[in-house]
């Protein structure tokens, strides 16, 4: 029978003719920043020594992201998976959030589970958390960057809120809400752009971003709320991808561009 392997990366193993029913030993892949989980059969199972059967199989490998040791996770209610609690004993300073726990997904970080972490200079979070909750990473005055997957649709109230030398996030096409605050005083931030598909700019999303130049603002955002770029006092051009009609059908919080420069201008590119 014959054994054939999916490595899910760049590493090609060629098959492995078995002549005997003798269990074999499988390869171990190993690959940077990456923990190696095991082979899965077709059936999601995983395939071992004493699990082998004498059949044709395509082996299918399954990786972990190689997380910060240290990191807290709290289990949820229904027990199906673990969301990032806190910053527990990890020492790290650039931490990356684990993908699978105890052999479960990590789909969510909590509310203030990073708050007032003085230590953290950058996060990686993986791909299959869906929420950043409100004040996540709020106060996190040494945070210079961190990087956002495609599976986050959900970024909480001031879940970066004072993080003041924060000059880059790239917001993800998957996000779909942005909280009231979860970006004010990210007093480095110089440009930004909100995804497709985001329909409400939070209350005080963007307040005292003070080096924001320009935004980009899609034509699905039908709601900019109370004060969301007050006082941006250099935000001198919105790129809105839209018609001008659909710009002012848009319904503007009050002193939504409060303390915003008099001559701010709007491009319309729709």
């Amino acid at each position: 029978f014959n054994i054939e392997f999916i490595t899910n990366c760049s590493i090609k193993l060629a098959p492995i003719n078995q002549y005997t029913d003798e269990p074999i030993e499988l390869p171990v892949l190993e690959r940077a920043n990456y923990e190696f989980l095991g082979w899965y059969d077709e059936e999601d199972r995983l395939y071992t020594r004493t699990t082998m059967e004498p059949r044709n199989v395509t082996l299918t490998a399954k990786w972990s992201v190689a997380s910060s040791e240290g990191l807290k996770y709290t289990l949820n209610r229904d027990g199906t998976a673990y969301y990032a609690s806190g910053i527990g004993i990890c020492t790290e300073t650039n931490i990356v959030i684990a993908d699978i726990y105890n052999g479960l997904p990590v789909t969510s970080i909590s509310a203030y589970a990073f708050e007032n972490c003085s230590t953290i200079k950058s996060v990686t979070i993986p791909n299959g958390i869906t929420t950043i909750n409100d004040s996540a990473f709020k106060g996190c005055f040494n945070l210079t960057s961190i990087s956002l997957p495609q599976s986050i649709t959900n970024i909480g109230e001031c879940a970066f809120y004072d993080c003041t030398i924060l000059s880059n996030i790239t917001i993800p096409n998957s996000v779909k809400t942005i909280g009231s605050g979860a970006m004010s005083y990210c007093k480095s931030l110089t440009s930004l752009t909100i995804p497709n598909g985001v329909t409400t700019i939070g209350r005080q999303a963007f307040e005292h971003n003070t080096s924001l130049e320009t935004i980009t603002i899609p034509n699905s955002v039908k709601t900019i709320d109370y004060g969301a770029f007050w006082n941006c006092k250099v935000l001198g051009t919105i790129n809105f991808l839209g018609t001008e009609a659909e710009w002012n059908a848009i319904t503007f919080g009050d002193k939504w561009n409060n303390l915003c420069p008099t001559t701010m201008v709007i491009n319309f590119l729709g």
